[in-house]
């Protein structure tokens, strides 16, 4: 009974530090932009890269592109220059991989 009350107490401590090492803090910068739509956000960086100030107001007149201040974020899916997360107060969306900073 001994070794199996050990057995179960040192599974439940593994456990919990392996979640620990694992878990980080996300948020997004100040400015960040997002966008519902993973194409949008392709063309928007794109637009970005090209110095289209054109699309991007356009876009943003669209409301296909919005910013937000710095928030809470979960990191859910990468892309190549974007990254999918769970944005608090604002739901899932794409955004700039540099915009993400975890800890």
């Amino acid at each position: 009974m001994r070794r199996l009350t050990l057995a179960i107490l040192l599974l439940i401590l593994a456990s919990s530090t392996s979640l620990n090492s694992s878990f980080a803090t996300c948020w997004v910068l100040d400015g960040t932009f997002y966008v519902k739509n993973k194409n949008d956000m392709i063309k928007f960086a794109h637009a970005q890269l090209e110095g289209d100030m054109q699309t991007r107001l356009k876009m943003r007149k669209e409301g296909r592109i919005h910013s937000t201040q710095r928030v809470l974020a979960n990191y859910l899916e990468p892309g190549n220059h974007e990254v999918y997360v769970y944005l608090s107060g604002i739901g899932k969306v794409w955004i700039y991989h540099t915009s993400l900073q975890c800890r």
